[in-house]
Protein backbone atom coordinates (compact mmCIF):
# COMPACT_ATOMS: atom_id res chain seq x y z
CA UNK A 1 0.00 0.00 0.00
CA UNK A 2 1.48 3.33 -1.18
CA UNK A 3 1.76 6.26 1.41
CA UNK A 4 -1.18 8.24 -1.05
CA UNK A 5 -3.70 4.54 0.13
CA UNK A 6 -5.89 4.36 2.59
CA UNK A 7 -7.10 0.97 3.81
CA UNK A 8 -10.83 0.63 3.42
CA UNK A 9 -12.56 -1.60 6.40
CA UNK A 10 -16.66 -2.36 6.90
CA UNK A 11 -18.09 -1.46 10.32
CA UNK A 12 -20.90 -4.80 10.93
CA UNK A 13 -23.57 -2.59 10.83
CA UNK A 14 -22.06 -1.22 6.72
CA UNK A 15 -21.91 -5.10 6.25
CA UNK A 16 -25.22 -5.62 7.73
CA UNK A 17 -26.54 -2.69 5.04
CA UNK A 18 -25.00 -4.00 2.32
CA UNK A 19 -26.38 -7.66 2.84
CA UNK A 20 -29.95 -6.36 3.38
CA UNK A 21 -29.73 -4.11 0.58
CA UNK A 22 -28.41 -7.29 -1.74
CA UNK A 23 -31.54 -9.70 -0.68
CA UNK A 24 -33.87 -6.70 -0.71
CA UNK A 25 -32.98 -6.08 -4.57
CA UNK A 26 -32.73 -9.66 -4.96
CA UNK A 27 -36.45 -10.45 -3.89
CA UNK A 28 -38.17 -6.85 -5.33
CA UNK A 29 -36.27 -6.63 -8.76
CA UNK A 30 -33.39 -9.37 -9.97
CA UNK A 31 -30.35 -11.15 -9.10
CA UNK A 32 -29.09 -9.24 -11.75
CA UNK A 33 -30.12 -5.87 -10.37
CA UNK A 34 -28.78 -7.15 -7.01
CA UNK A 35 -25.16 -7.77 -8.72
CA UNK A 36 -25.40 -4.47 -10.65
CA UNK A 37 -25.73 -2.21 -7.17
CA UNK A 38 -23.30 -4.66 -5.43
CA UNK A 39 -20.59 -3.79 -8.04
CA UNK A 40 -21.16 -0.07 -7.92
CA UNK A 41 -21.43 -0.30 -3.99
CA UNK A 42 -17.74 -2.38 -4.22
CA UNK A 43 -16.17 0.21 -6.23
CA UNK A 44 -17.36 3.04 -4.86
CA UNK A 45 -16.16 2.00 -1.84
CA UNK A 46 -12.47 0.87 -3.23
CA UNK A 47 -12.45 4.59 -4.72
CA UNK A 48 -12.18 5.48 -1.05
CA UNK A 49 -8.46 4.16 -0.78
CA UNK A 50 -7.41 7.11 -2.84
CA UNK A 51 -8.92 10.69 -1.76
CA UNK A 52 -11.29 9.96 1.28
CA UNK A 53 -11.15 13.67 1.92
CA UNK A 54 -12.86 14.62 -1.61
CA UNK A 55 -16.10 13.60 0.49
CA UNK A 56 -18.55 15.59 2.02
CA UNK A 57 -17.83 15.82 5.40
CA UNK A 58 -21.36 15.94 7.60
CA UNK A 59 -20.48 15.56 10.98
CA UNK A 60 -17.18 17.38 12.68
CA UNK A 61 -14.92 16.52 15.47
CA UNK A 62 -16.97 17.95 18.33
CA UNK A 63 -20.13 16.77 17.33
CA UNK A 64 -18.17 13.30 17.76
CA UNK A 65 -14.27 13.44 18.47
CA UNK A 66 -13.59 12.60 14.48
CA UNK A 67 -15.01 13.38 11.45
CA UNK A 68 -17.73 11.61 9.59
CA UNK A 69 -17.82 12.18 6.14
CA UNK A 70 -20.25 10.88 3.19
CA UNK A 71 -19.90 9.72 -0.33
CA UNK A 72 -23.06 8.97 -2.52
CA UNK A 73 -23.61 6.50 -4.99
CA UNK A 74 -27.09 6.86 -5.88
CA UNK A 75 -29.20 6.52 -4.34
CA UNK A 76 -27.13 5.21 -1.69
CA UNK A 77 -24.37 6.65 0.57
CA UNK A 78 -21.75 5.46 2.31
CA UNK A 79 -20.67 6.94 5.79
CA UNK A 80 -17.53 6.99 7.00
CA UNK A 81 -14.48 7.76 9.12
CA UNK A 82 -10.63 8.67 8.05
CA UNK A 83 -7.72 7.52 11.06
CA UNK A 84 -5.11 9.10 9.57
CA UNK A 85 -2.70 7.80 12.02
CA UNK A 86 -3.91 4.35 10.60
CA UNK A 87 -4.40 5.24 7.20
CA UNK A 88 -7.45 3.82 7.68
CA UNK A 89 -11.13 4.77 6.09
CA UNK A 90 -13.99 2.81 7.94
CA UNK A 91 -17.66 2.86 6.75
CA UNK A 92 -19.91 2.93 9.21
CA UNK A 93 -23.19 2.62 7.20
CA UNK A 94 -24.56 2.25 3.82
CA UNK A 95 -27.75 3.63 3.44
CA UNK A 96 -30.48 4.65 1.19
CA UNK A 97 -31.37 8.47 0.36
CA UNK A 98 -35.08 8.03 0.94
CA UNK A 99 -34.84 6.91 4.61
CA UNK A 100 -34.95 9.43 7.53
CA UNK A 101 -31.55 11.21 8.15
CA UNK A 102 -29.26 9.72 9.83
CA UNK A 103 -28.05 10.50 13.28
CA UNK A 104 -24.46 10.22 15.56
CA UNK A 105 -26.72 7.14 17.44
CA UNK A 106 -26.62 5.59 14.15
CA UNK A 107 -23.16 5.29 13.45
CA UNK A 108 -22.52 3.24 16.78
CA UNK A 109 -19.75 6.00 18.32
Amino acid sequence: MSASQYEVVLSLDAKQDIYTTVIYLEHDKSKLAAENWKTRIITALESLSHLPHRCQRIFDKEDIGGEIRSLLCHPHRIIFEISEERKRVVVLRVYHERREPLTIGDFGT
